[in-house]
């Protein structure tokens, strides 16, 4: 018999690295990789629900990516594939403007903070986001060879 996430709770409870316990609707969270194994891999008598995470997830970023989880659940018709490669610097042009005015509420930084947790929480949609809207920043530096601005955007220090 397999387990659905659904059928074992209805709020799962996270625990930081700080101790710090986050407790969210189980349902929200049914496109993570990461959660959907977890679940899975819990024996049947665990009545646990605490699921640790790594130092990677600060309760900054889980409190994000729950935002995000909430606007895909509750739209689930507007998500789409993320074509690729982008054609635009606009990401209004390539994702729907709900996902769009999310990403734009956040600066360079927390966009990539907020993209390596979402491959740690292997949410794909949240991943590719992410990344579409750092290529959007990135592509006119990288056409126009300004490396170094590209070099500034990602952190990457060449020194």
């Amino acid at each position: 018999m397999t387990k659905r996430m659904t059928n074992i709770q209805t709020n799962i409870c996270f625990v930081l690295e700080n101790g710090t316990l986050f407790e969210s609707n189980t349902k929200i969270w049914e496109i993570s990789g990461f959660i959907n194994e977890f679940i899975k891999d819990k024996d049947e008598d665990d009545s646990t629900n605490h699921i640790p995470l790594d130092s990677k997830v600060s309760l900054e970023y889980l409190i994000k990516v729950v935002d995000f989880l909430n606007i895909y659940n509750d739209n689930p018709n507007s998500w789409i594939d993320i074509e690729k490669p982008i054609r635009s610097t606009n990401i209004y042009d390539i994702v729907p403007s709900i996902y769009a005015e999310y990403m734009n509420e956040m600066t360079e930084e927390e966009m990539i903070r907020l993209a390596v947790v979402a491959d740690y929480l292997d949410i794909k949609q949240l991943l590719d986001l992410t990344s579409v809207k750092i290529a959007t920043l990135l592509k006119p530096h990288y056409e126009n060879g300004c490396r170094e601005e590209v070099r500034r955007i990602l952190g990457i220090n060449m020194e």
